[in-house]
């Protein structure tokens, strides 16, 4: 159609112009469109911000022992429907014939693909990487296989033994040390539950890492996941398209149930190798998309002992997530302890000397007197200097009440559940009672004292206040 009988068809926004009157059987044209929901403000988004930040800033400090991975799975497509429900600007021609997919037939549940996308990132601040990087797609079917924690840690594993992925994911032939895992906070993925804690001790042990941390945003916020920019791509592609349900022949009967196990699953890796090869086709930041299907569920971690196993239905005894775990509301850092006999020696011994100013792990995350959050790596330079509060006493969904139960009698330790409380005064105090007096309270304090020195160094300050001041607070 050109551009000319394109206008003559198209009525002006002035109906009495003199462009109008040229119109001889003008109608209104309009393009739907699905509205936007908007973000959901959390109490804790700021809060989860900072703590995000305070990863990548100590991945991006030790970037060549590093590497951030932020994880997260699309939306289910269905088959024999719309692969989108979205939208999109389109003019199309009255001539063409129009495609509509007949909804008059039951297509049962779990008929659906599972995409989750992984993107993997080199944090070098000399470049753009925190916003783009490699992207890989593993897509699975909902009916019999569909994703949990253990689906996650198998997609890993099989991109750490992708050749293509060695320069990010691997330095002078080994796994990075230092892993920074960036999820949604789904339940497969939430550092919070003991599953997962679990599942993420393992990849932990099997990689032979040397620290991991696992952050997540505050519920409602997952856009600010890095991988979300990638997502949105990927739904563009799907424009259009519906992905077949019965190639092979149907598998379902007239009430939607799965009649042929056999035809069910080669109708399934049809349709997921018909959508990998439709997003491996362009390229998505510069670089091409890797994406396969899986269809069998592997277990990588067969083989791994710990030690402390005595029960054989618990794989990780939580004494070993005592040593080397630190819990907390929206984020999940393991270590390796300084036990050579149970985790090794150090691969990235600058970063771990480091870390072992704060116990080894990153420090909380901290609000200053300006009421802005810190940075990290400056807690950590001067950490011998100042009154560092607990984990998570500055979140703000918590009050001084809940966030004092949440915290060990005995030792004053945080966790955040009372079960993980539990567990870990019957394994580290089995014979105490009573509650901690004056030292929980005065160590979890709700403000960071910028200025407050400890005891042996309140006679002779060692740094100026206002150069202290710029060092602590982090407007960016």
């Amino acid at each position: 159609m050109s551009r000319t009988t394109l206008k003559n068809y198209l009525l002006p926004r002035q109906s009495n112009s003199i462009a109008a009157r040229a119109h001889h059987h003008s109608a209104w044209v309009a393009v739907a469109g699905v509205s936007r929901t908007e973000t959901r403000d959390h109490p804790d988004g700021h809060y989860c911000l900072a703590s995000v930040k305070y990863a990548r800033q100590f991945a991006t400090v030790f970037a060549d022992n590093s590497v951030v991975i932020s994880q997260d799975d699309k939306a289910k497509i269905g088959l024999g429907v719309p692969a989108v429900g979205r939208t999109f600007h389109t003019l199309q021609s009255v001539h063409e014939p129009v495609s509509v997919a007949d909804h008059d037939f039951p297509l049962g549940n779990g008929q659906k693909l599972v995409p989750s996308v992984y993107l993997m990132i080199k944090p070098n601040e000399l470049n753009d990487e925190l916003r783009t990087g490699q992207l890989a797609i593993h897509v699975r079917h909902q009916w019999s296989l569909g994703t949990s924690s253990l689906t996650y840690m198998q997609d890993l594993e099989s991109l750490v033994l992708d050749p293509q992925y060695n320069d990010v994911l691997k330095t002078n032939g080994e796994i990075r040390p230092v892993w920074v895992l960036l999820v949604d906070g789904g339940p497969d993925e939430n550092p919070r539950h003991l599953k997962n804690i679990k599942t993420y001790c393992q990849l932990f042990r099997k990689f032979d890492l040397d620290y991991l941390t696992v952050r997540t945003h505050a519920p409602g916020q997952s856009k600010y996941n890095p991988v979300e920019r990638g997502m949105a791509t990927l739904s563009g592609k799907l424009a259009g398209i519906t992905l077949p349900i019965d190639h092979f022949g149907s598998h379902l009967n007239t009430q939607g149930k799965v009649i042929d196990p056999e035809l069910a699953l080669q109708n399934f890796r049809y349709a997921g190798e018909s959508l990998c090869d439709i997003w491996s086709r362009d390229l998505i930041f510069g670089k091409s998309v890797d994406a396969r299907y899986v269809e069998e569920l592997a277990n990588p971690f067969e083989n791994l002992e710990f030690e402390g196993d005595d029960s054989p239905e618990c794989f990780v005894p939580w004494s070993w997530i005592e040593n080397h775990c630190n819990l907390c509301q929206y984020s999940l850092d393991i270590k390796r302890c300084v036990n050579t006999s149970c985790c090794g020696p150090s691969r990235a011994k600058e970063a771990m000397d480091f870390l072992l100013l704060n116990n080894g792990f990153l420090p909380p995350v901290t609000k200053g007197r300006d009421r802005h959050f810190t940075s990290a790596i400056h807690l950590l330079e001067y950490y011998d200097h100042l009154k560092i509060p607990g984990y998570d006493s500055h979140c703000p969904s918590f009050d001084q009440t809940t966030y004092s139960r949440l915290c060990c009698s005995v030792c004053g330790k945080y966790f955040p559940t009372l079960t993980f409380m539990t567990n870990h005064k019957r394994t580290m105090h089995p014979a105490s009672r009573g509650r901690l007096k004056g030292k929980s309270k005065e160590q979890n304090s709700r403000v960071l004292d910028d200025f407050s020195l400890l005891p042996s160094q309140q006679k002779q300050p060692l740094f100026d206040e206002t150069y202290l001041r710029d060092c602590i607070s982090d407007r960016d």
